[in-house]
């Protein structure tokens, strides 16, 4: 008890902090709060005590450490928790093995599947491939569960059996069939078959080579070639004839080493015989077998003979005209030239070479000769490529000679706003008629214009200059279409609807005015939005300087601080002022006097 004094009365009441406290650490999954590991709680804990939340993390199988809801826990008289996140690891992975059934090796390279996350299915069936001479037969688990540990998917296959091979008996030569291929069917990959004992005879025909020692039987083209070689000791007769008397005309040809089943052109052993002409073989084709090879080629008395015409300009020996041949001519007849004597474009008849000829075996020829006409023009034509447009009046050129060759590189002028493209022809020689040459221009393309963007009260430029280049002569530009967006400033209007290109101070102005704008002034009470004096709006344009104040407020109140942006340059944006202010200190005096006195 207390008896209370005229001094300090006082009691003293002593505590000790509880230590039968606890907390509890729970382990969660990151988004989703579900438990990963069973809680922990740790009694026995003082009042007060301060627990490091890190010192709580512990390592989960299959779980990544991701973060704490506190850094520290301060024991307290309530639930202590703290609460531990962890994501799943997704760095895990599994390998898939292909393997034979029967003998366990590898049959391809193992897949390895890196990026996985923990408790990911992986329905095997989809790692199921298609390998080279193997058929799938099963797999070692349906469904891999991905663990945080070694995941593995063993899948097996058996070689196939129902595989073929071809042998094909050929010609060495020509690769000729010379026997129906064998097909060998129900064949395991891998099989081996030895070459030599698919070797069979042919009438004719000796073994020469096969393609390879053995077969590997695979899964694609399983192909044995067997080569054989022809007889080549046979030989054949060409008789030369007369028809009707069988009168041998020449000694016969007997041509050795010749190559069973050759084939030989009876027209290939057709020879001249001097006063003789040809009339028939008794076969077109002799195919060489092994006895009988014999053709017989017959020969009539010649009736056959002919004359040539050349037509020629005089001095040059220049041919003007397609020589003229006449065949069907009797050995002896005479020609006369007066009679061969044509008309030829470009050229007048001058003389003949002989006055007549006598036909024989050889050499019958006339020569007749013409000289050029020397009164022929040719033209000119500038056009546009694509439209066929005059750009320039047509060059027509007079008294030029027949045969003249006119180069069109010649012909070439320059035409402004034009580039030079191409001609019709490189050249011309002159005919009687329609000599023509059109060279062809194109518009430039390499012609510019220039946009300036001017600030249309003061005539001051306010953007970089734009010069559109690589412009196509006559281009109609419209002007409006080239307004650009300046910051700051509104389109107002151009100098011209539009341009048509030149090449020749082509230039669109574009005129621009500052947008209007405001800045909007606030007088709030520290720390709120409640204001002490109205807003104020200073009306303006971009670009404009503005200053502003603080206000008449009452004078409880004081500013806090100037604001940083006070005064400055206006904006497209509204700029916002705000001065705040707080209230001014002040002090209370408290006296305690006796009653009565002071």
């Amino acid at each position: 008890s207390l008896t209370i004094t005229t001094g300090q009365n006082v009691i003293n009441l002593y505590y000790t902090k509880r230590k039968d406290l606890s907390y509890i650490v729970n382990y969660l999954e990151k988004g989703t709060n579900t438990e990963v590991q069973t809680p922990k709680i740790v009694d026995g804990q003082e009042y007060g005590n301060i627990i490091i939340a890190r010192e709580e993390i512990i390592e989960i199988p299959g779980y990544d450490y991701d973060s704490i809801d506190k850094m520290a826990l301060t024991i307290k008289d309530e639930e202590n928790v703290i609460n531990i996140y962890y994501r799943k690891k997704t760095t895990l992975s599994y390998k898939v093995n292909y393997l034979d059934k029967q003998t366990n090796e590898s049959l391809k390279t193992q897949k390895l599947v890196l990026n996985q996350t923990y408790g990911t299915q992986i329905n095997a069936n989809n790692e199921i491939i298609e390998i080279d001479g193997y058929t799938f037969d099963s797999i070692d688990k349906q469904i891999l569960l991905i663990e945080d540990k070694e995941n593995e998917i063993n899948i097996y296959y058996t070689k196939r059996n129902d595989l073929s091979y071809t042998v094909n008996y050929l010609d060495k030569d020509t690769n000729k069939v010379l026997k129906p291929a064998k097909e060998q069917g129900n064949q395991t990959y891998e099989t081996e078959i030895d070459t030599d004992a698919e070797v069979i005879s042919i009438t004719g025909y000796n073994l020469d080579s096969v393609d390879k020692e053995k077969l590997i039987i695979g899964t694609g083209k399983n192909e044995i070639n067997i080569y054989y070689a022809k007889r080549t000791d046979l030989s054949y007769r060409v008789n030369y004839l007369e028809k009707g008397t069988n009168l041998g005309l020449k000694q016969s040809k007997v041509v050795e080493g010749q190559t069973y089943g050759t084939i030989i052109s009876g027209e290939s052993e057709i020879i001249q015989i001097p006063g003789y002409k040809f009339d028939s073989i008794d076969k077109q084709i002799l195919t060489i077998d092994v006895e009988n090879n014999i053709i017989n080629i017959y020969y009539t008395k010649r009736n056959d003979l002919k004359y040539t015409v050349n037509y020629l300009e005089k001095d040059t020996n220049e041919v003007i005209h397609t020589a003229k041949t006449t065949g069907n001519q009797e050995y002896g007849t005479e020609i006369y030239s007066r009679n061969e004597v044509i008309e030829i474009e470009g050229y007048d008849y001058d003389s003949v070479s002989t006055e007549s000829i006598i036909i024989g075996e050889e050499s019958n020829i006339i020569n007749i000769y013409y000289t050029k006409r020397q009164d022929l023009s040719y033209k000119v034509n500038y056009l546009e490529l694509g439209t066929g447009k005059v750009l320039h009046e047509a060059k027509v050129v007079e008294n030029q000679e027949y045969g003249t060759e006119i180069y069109a590189v010649n012909e070439i002028i320059a035409i402004k706003g034009y580039d030079y493209n191409s001609v019709d022809k490189d050249s011309i020689k002159l005919v009687q008629e329609s000599n023509i040459i059109n060279i062809y221009y194109t518009k430039k393309k390499d012609l510019s214009y220039t946009i300036k963007y001017i600030d249309k009260e003061s005539g001051k430029e306010i953007h970089e200059q734009t010069i559109e280049e690589n412009v196509e002569y006559e281009t109609v530009i419209n002007a409006e279409n080239k307004v650009i967006e300046i910051p700051g400033y509104a389109f107002d209007s151009v100098n011209v609807e539009s341009i048509t290109v030149t090449g020749e101070n082509d230039e669109i102005i574009i005129y621009y005015t500052r947008k209007e704008t405001s800045v909007l002034v606030h007088h709030y009470e520290y720390g709120t939005t409640n204001k002490l004096a109205e807003d104020v709006v200073i009306e303006g344009k971009v670009f404009d300087k503005y200053e502003t104040s603080p206000a008449n407020v009452p004078s409880k109140y004081e500013v806090y601080e100037i604001p940083a942006n006070a005064t400055g340059e206006m904006t497209e944006e509204q700029i916002v002022v705000t001065y705040y202010y707080i209230k001014k200190e002040t002090k209370v005096i408290v006296h305690h006097y006796e009653e009565g006195t002071t």
